[in-house]
């Protein structure tokens, strides 16, 4: 920086120091330290800047300025300035600009203006330089659109910073502004419109002073100047300059009745304007005057209550003296209405209409509470009312029929006034729903909503509500019509209808309200919603594109009508409609199973709420089969069960949803049961909830539980499900889990757990025979699928669990002997072993391709087997799944090593669950006929994963009896595995000595110790010494070998090896003639001299040997 200070005190060298100041100035932006030391050098090149604005070198000049326009638009830079460094800056600028003949430092002097970020404390000081700047630029002695453009963002930047102060001198800095509206430039005249937008909540209302020095221009050049841009074509223009005079004049207007007759002559002329842009342009000027004109005049309006009815009603002021405020302000509307008439009833663009539509609410909006004076609604609503319902719904009027829809919308709802407020309430438009493109391109659909003020309204005005909706209802009856059309009049109607029935259900609250009227009303809502919705389904291609419109009907009467008249007992009505009569029941045999439910009859009376569900789900289920799009009709569904279930009796509202439901055979059916499954299963576990469903013996709620967890089964047997299988399946086990979640501790739930399986066993045979049917005609292979398979897996896995619960904790408490605890084991485990053996068999069939289900349905049942503690649970479980687990035991299932490791998991489980059971199993004979099939299966399984853990199960129980009968099915695989060292066999009393020879028992794999014995006889020595040597042989092995050495040894005895063997025999006497020779045993060496023989005696066989050492002991 002290270089760059150098460099400007050179006159050649400060283009080059203003140059680089500016580079660095704009890589500061992304460096703080340049920031950091721009700020503390600021002081050192400010007056040299300050100067150099004043250079007659233009370069210097604008180069300086837009250095200092930096440093005053930084704000670290800012706040690096001390003493009157921003007033000094100020000064400068302002005599710089107001002096300088170069027109580029006049420009970029106001644009230091616009972008300055200097304190407002200063700005106030140095108001009047600013104010005399800008006012100078204004008037833009040079000509040039930069500069207006400039001084325009520095007024708005002053009005920003000092609101107060701009708007007192605003006759001083306006009139530069509205003057360049006439200037036949459309540029300056867009900046200037611009420049008065961003400007106008400070200077509007106007100050007397701007008005009258307005005034007087418009006498003078402005009238003539807007008349001189309609000459030109400038049409929108001249309105756009038209429009703001109005403004700004404001009340001044009034005061000269030339001057408002001359002005009013523009619009007249441009209102009838072949352009739909002019006639647009012309009512966004009339807003201006609206502004002007439409001030009601002050009255002291009174509310009053009218006890009799409970309805309030207004008192206005009287209209009919000439001469007075109320006739001409009434006069005035008039004058406003009269082209917004015209053009509602002309066949102008849409864009027009819409246009007319927007400043039609806005003059609404101004006349505030008059609105609902009698005389103004003659003037205001209904002419236009009349003209557009007569018309009724077209590409070129139907802003103006949604408008007249949601004014008379607003109008009803203002009937429901609040009686204990004296004051009308502020209703606000709703917005159009109904939007259509504009067929000639020239409409944008802008809408402006505006706040109208209503008050109440009495009874009286209710056959003109219903007549209106019937003229709308009979709109969209009309075939003639376009598709899009009709569902704008029913929709309307809707519209109407919903906000009747609010102002109904207050009437019908009244005391004074008999019971033959209340049933009245009632019947004629029910007929009305009827008859629209069989019109709707007997019209089957209007109903694609009518979308929601009878849903809407029946969900207002839900909404708006509450519980104790819509469920009320005294208002019963036949459901005699005919959707109901051609339906055709699923299920008639689920009246007979399961007492307290009975499917819904054409014939039946019922209350209002039920007719309504009735009519409801019917049209839901015909929506979703003709919508594209089902989530919103679903969610809507989902709404209204939400608050069906917790504002009435839940269980007549199942019983009623279930009545229809079995009636139902559509696969869209389903779709409309996950969402009431998942709607329950909310209300169940909801705590504020709690008990809704009560399931004891006087209360139905297990009915229609069971009923609605049945019903994917029922349906399921009637069209393919597998599309949607997913979201059943997730919504069944949230109902299921809530249901055996809340009710855990009730004592009906093992009664409805069992319930539930029997009715599952009467589906699932049904889809076998369905399965079985199918198979006849497919012969090449491939399975079965309608979506039932996963669905009834998930109902086992979903079984299991359960079971899982109750045994585990019936099983810690040690409840022995319970028959209904019994019973609910074996049906389930029934259930569920029927499922399995399907899917063993479907898998086999599917070239061993594995069910999805599977996988889950073995890990749930390893769960189950986990938690087994007592030994009835587990024998009743070996019982009733030793045929499927035989069934699986296949070497087919076993090519999926998920499955192979799970049912590995599964059976080493239930062998440990047989041992740790309480109270202990005796591992007698009869049980092992039990385990017959199923050990001899396992034990010799070729994976080792089944046979090793059985194994050592035998070797743990059946292998340490001492007596047992071997079933005759066993015996040559026992043997086979015996003989290998495998397992043990039963322990029978043991021979005396036998305990020296482990290896003759065979208990297990080990190796086997046989102990050898080495008889010396040494030279000269008559006696003779037995000696035991170890050999460390196995078992099995050793006597293999022994017996072939025997065999092959035999022919090479000597003769003193004979009478050894004699004496073996018993037939020599030893040398002293005591008796038989010593035994020996056949693995026994005779050595002579060296002490061992080189050869072996002839092996007997086990039980001659054991029979020769018990003599011998």
């Amino acid at each position: 920086m002290e270089n760059i200070k150098t460099l400007l005190k050179d006159k050649a060298q400060k283009s080059f120091a203003y140059s680089t100041l500016l580079n660095i100035q704009q890589k500061s932006e992304l460096d703080s330290y340049l920031i950091k030391s721009l700020s503390e050098s600021s002081g050192i090149i400010l007056s040299t800047i300050l100067q150099d604005i004043f250079d007659n070198d233009e370069e210097i000049a604008a180069q300086a300025l837009k250095c200092l326009g930096f440093m005053i638009y930084h704000p670290t830079i800012v706040a690096a300035f001390t003493g009157n460094d921003a007033s000094k800056i100020i000064d400068s600028l302002e005599k710089a600009i107001t002096t300088t003949k170069i027109k580029c430092v006049c420009n970029l002097g106001v644009w230091c203006f616009s972008i300055q970020q200097l304190d407002v404390l200063v700005l106030d000081m140095k108001f009047d330089s600013l104010l005399r700047a800008v006012v100078h630029a204004l008037d833009n002695p040079f000509g040039s659109l930069s500069i207006t453009f400039e001084a325009m963002q520095a007024v708005t930047k002053l009005v920003v910073s000092l609101g107060e102060k701009m708007r007192g001198m605003s006759y001083i800095w306006t009139p530069p502004i509205y003057r360049r509206l006439v200037i036949p430039n459309k540029r300056e005249i867009d900046i200037s419109e611009r420049c008065l937008m961003k400007t106008k909540s400070t200077i509007c209302p106007p100050l007397s002073t701007l008005s009258k020095a307005l005034s007087q221009d418009m006498k003078k050049n402005l009238l003539s100047g807007i008349k001189e841009l309609l000459n030109q074509s400038m049409h929108i223009q001249a309105l756009q300059a038209w429009g703001w005079m109005v403004c700004l004049l404001d009340s001044y207007l009034m005061k000269d009745k030339n001057l408002i007759n001359e002005m009013l002559k523009i619009p007249e002329q441009t209102f009838s304007h072949s352009d739909p842009q002019v006639q647009i342009a012309s009512l966004a000027a009339w807003e201006s005057l609206i502004d002007v004109l439409v001030r009601p005049p002050a009255q002291n309006s009174k509310v009053h209550l009218d006890t009799e009815h409970d309805i309030q009603q207004i008192l206005v002021p009287k209209e009919n003296n000439k001469g007075t405020e109320v006739d001409k302000f009434l006069r005035r509307v008039n004058l406003i209405m009269t082209p917004i008439i015209g053009i509602i009833s002309s066949k102008c663009n849409v864009s027009v209409h819409t246009s007319c539509l927007n400043t039609w609410s806005y003059l609404l909006h101004k006349l505030d509470t008059s609105v609902i004076w009698d005389s103004v609604v003659k003037i205001v609503l209904v002419p236009i009312v009349e003209v557009v319902f007569e018309i009724g719904p077209s590409k070129k009027n139907i802003w103006s029929w949604n408008f007249c829809v949601e004014l008379l919308n607003a109008y009803i709802l203002a009937g429901m006034g609040n009686n204990t407020h004296s004051n009308a309430s502020e209703i606000k438009e709703p917005s159009s729903q109904n939007h259509v493109n504009d067929p000639e391109g020239n409409g944008k659909g802008a809408w402006k909503h505006c706040a109208i003020k209503w008050l109440p309204w009495g009874l009286g005005q209710l056959d003109f509500i219903v007549k209106t909706i019937s003229h709308l209802i009979n709109h969209g009856s009309n075939a003639a019509e376009s598709t899009e059309f009709r569902k704008l009049a029913y929709t309307s109607a809707g519209m109407l209808f919903s906000s009747l029935l609010k102002f109904m259900q207050n009437a019908l609250e009244t005391v004074s309200l008999g019971y033959e009227e209340s049933f009245m009303c009632l019947n004629t809502i029910l007929k009305f919603l009827r008859s629209t919705c069989e019109d709707v389904v007997i019209e089957t291609d209007f109903l694609t594109d009518l979308d929601s419109t009878p849903l809407f009907f029946l969900e207002a009467v839900l909404e708006n009508l509450k519980p104790s008249i819509l469920e009320s007992p005294l208002y019963q009505i036949a459901l005699n409609f005919e959707y109901i009569r051609k339906l055709e029941p699923i299920d008639e045999f689920m009246e007979t199973k399961i007492p307290g439910i009975r499917l819904i009859a054409h014939t039946d009376l019922v209350p209002p709420v039920v007719y309504v569900i009735s009519l409801y789900l019917c049209q839901v289920e015909q929506f979703i089969s003709n919508a594209i799009e089902h989530e919103p009709i679903l969610n809507r569904l989902e709404k209204n069960v939400n608050y069906l279930l917790s504002s009435y009796d839940p269980v007549e509202i199942l019983r009623a949803f279930i009545g229809i439901l079995y009636r139902e055979k559509a696969f869209n059916s389903v779709k409309i049961w996950r969402t009431i499954a998942n709607c329950v299963k909310f209300h169940l576990t909801c705590e504020k909830n709690q008990g809704l469903l009560k399931m004891d013996a006087a209360n139905s709620g297990c009915d229609v539980v069971l009923h609605l967890l049945l019903y994917p089964f029922a349906v399921g047997s009637f069209c393919e499900i597998q599309h949607e299988i997913e979201n059943v399946i997730e919504a069944w086990n949230s109902l299921y889990a809530s249901v055996s979640q809340v009710y855990s501790q009730s004592l009906l739930l093992k009664s409805f757990s069992d319930d539930l399986v029997l009715m599952l066993k009467e589906y699932f045979n049904r889809m076998k025979m369905t399965i079985e049917t199918w198979s006849q005609f497919h012969h090449k292979g491939g399975n079965f699928d309608s979506g039932l398979i996963p669905l009834f897996g998930n109902a086992v896995v979903c079984v299991f669990l359960l079971l899982a619960r109750s045994v585990d904790s019936e099983g810690r408490e040690n409840k022995l002997g319970d028959y209904n605890r019994s019973r609910n084991i074996q049906i389930s485990l029934e259930f569920s072993a029927r499922f399995m053996m399907l899917c063993q068999e479907m898998e086999e069939k599917g070239a061993g391709e594995r069910l999805p289900i599977t996988s889950k349905m073995f890990s749930t049942l390893i769960q189950l087997v986990h938690c087994i503690n007592l030994t009835e649970d587990i024998v009743s479980f070996l019982k009733i799944m030793s045929e499927p687990l035989l069934q699986w035991l296949s070497l087919a299932s076993f090519k999926d090593a998920d499955i192979s490791n799970l049912f590995q998991e599964l059976w080493s489980e239930v062998l440990v669950t047989l041992q740790r059971s309480e109270p202990p199993i005796e591992y007698s004979s009869s049980f092992l006929r039990f385990q017959e099939s199923l050990l001899e299966r396992t034990l010799d399984h070729p994976n080792p994963t089944i046979s090793e853990p059985t194994i050592t199960f035998w070797n743990s129980t059946y292998g340490k009896q001492t007596k047992l009968k071997y079933p005759q099915s066993l015996i040559p695989l026992l043997d086979k595995l015996s003989r290998s060292g495998k397992i043990s066999l039963c322990k029978r009393s043991q021979p005396i000595g036998a305990k020296n020879y482990p290896g003759l028992r065979g208990l297990d794999n080990s190796t086997a110790v046989l102990k050898r014995h080495e008889v010396t006889a040494p030279l000269n020595i008559c006696s003779k010494r037995v000696e035991l040597a170890e050999n460390v042989i196995p078992y099995s092995r050793g006597r293999d070998e022994l017996c072939s050495t025997s065999k092959r040894k035999r022919v090479e005895l000597t003769d003193h090896q004979r009478e050894v063997r004699r004496a073996q025999q018993g037939r020599t006497r030893d040398c002293s003639g005591h008796g038989p020779g010593i035994h020996t045993y056949t693995t026994v060496d005779f050595s002579q001299g060296n002490g061992e023989s080189q050869d072996s005696q002839e092996v007997r066989d086990t039980n001659a040997i054991l029979e020769m050492l018990r003599k011998a002991g």
